[in-house]
């Protein structure tokens, strides 16, 4: 069994069920590190060539609203993370910002874990060539062994249909 497992989650229900998986294969009173990142908008310094010279995030994210994010994102993290404790693993919970797949990466190669857990949201065609694939490209850089777990929607209630008003003939 792993020692020690990183969980990125983004907020959503498909990315939280990879923590059923984590815990299935961490052995007991194993670490999970639990991240989510935060994608600071960049904005761009051009010269007349129009080649980017600087990235200045400071203009394009105001400091306090990212403080605002950043407080509601571990609090997102601390909140998944009770049931976790409560099972008797060692939890952190890691808030980054940067580029998700490589801020994966690099805190997976930080933390030294056995392995990342992660689930895959499943597009396909083009909105997957479109947005591309953050779990395609924590693979393609494999800092260690990565568990993908294949994300699947909750069912969903079909909506009520209203019934039709009788048209008097």
């Amino acid at each position: 069994m792993l020692r020690q497992i990183l969980v990125p989650l983004d907020g959503s229900e498909l990315s939280e069920q990879a923590l059923a998986y984590a815990q299935n294969v961490i052995a007991p009173n194993g670490r999970i590190i639990l991240l989510s990142v935060i994608e600071v908008p960049v904005d761009y310094d051009y010269s007349l060539m129009d080649i980017p010279l600087t990235m200045v995030t400071a203009r394009a994210y105001d400091e306090a609203e990212f403080n605002k994010t950043y407080r509601r994102v571990y609090d997102y993290l601390l909140d998944k993370s009770r049931n976790l404790t409560a099972s008797g693993f060692e939890v952190e919970c890691v808030v980054e910002t940067g580029v998700p797949a490589d801020v994966i990466v690099a805190v997976a190669e930080k933390h030294k874990v056995h392995a990342i857990v992660i689930t895959t949201h499943g597009r396909t065609g083009f909105s997957r060539w479109l947005f591309g694939s953050v779990t395609q490209k924590v693979i393609s850089l494999l800092p260690c062994p990565v568990m993908v777990v294949p994300g699947t929607e909750a069912e969903r209630k079909p909506e009520p249909v209203p019934a039709k008003a009788a048209v008097a003939q």
